[in-house]
């Protein structure tokens, strides 16, 4: 079981953490007239008529769907997944992606994890919203459960939320934010960090 502060949820990003993603964002910001340094979903909700919100977020919806077929594994995903259900810790994939393209993904990699939350579903990362309605259906309390991404909206989210943040695979974070706390380099770190610790690892001192 996990011993490093008590964690008994996991909550996962999906594109970077879990499976692979080939989607070019510049790309998709280019055809939907999207600022580089704007975040899409923002810029969508802003515009200024639901044709033109439609119309973006179908250009968004092809990308995504044809980066569906492609996804696989990250490497050491699937067996981390595979522990935590052994040792009964609630999982549950928060995402940014749509339902549609996310269900092919988890059915095409028979990713074992129930509970899934798409932008369909609640306010898109960073905004918490997802996690506590997640780690309230877990009957977790909030630091009982870990948000783990491999972007700065997955932290950014779990600090909203009062949750543990984890970023894994060594991921450029901004100095500017609030560090996650943990990071590692894939899976298998991880994985020997949670369920192997050291003896003299003790309590993690939260940063």
């Amino acid at each position: 079981m996990i011993v490093v502060n008590n964690i008994k949820g996991i909550i996962f990003d999906l594109d970077g953490t879990l499976v692979t993603s080939s989607l070019d964002f510049r790309a998709i910001k280019s055809e939907i007239g999207c600022p580089e340094h704007e975040d899409a979903l923002k810029y969508i909700h802003h515009l200024p008529s639901p044709e033109l919100r439609t119309a973006a977020l179908q250009v968004i919806h092809r990308h995504e769907m044809n980066d569906a077929l492609s996804a696989q594994w990250m490497p050491g995903a699937q067996e981390f997944v595979h522990r935590c259900l052994a040792d009964n810790i609630a999982l549950a994939i928060v995402t940014r992606n749509s339902m549609q393209s996310s269900l092919i993904k988890i059915r095409n990699n028979k990713i074992p994890i129930n509970q899934l939350k798409t932008r369909e579903d609640s306010p898109p990362k960073p905004d918490p919203t997802a996690l506590l309605e997640l780690a309230a259906s877990f009957g977790l309390a909030k630091s009982q459960v870990m948000m783990v991404g491999d972007y700065q909206y997955d932290i950014e989210a779990a600090h909203n939320a009062n949750m543990v943040s984890c970023l894994i695979h060594r991921c450029t974070y901004p100095d500017n934010k609030k560090p996650p706390n943990h990071q590692f380099s894939g899976f298998a770190e991880m994985s020997e960090y949670f369920f192997n610790p050291p003896s003299q690892q003790g309590t993690l001192v939260w940063t």
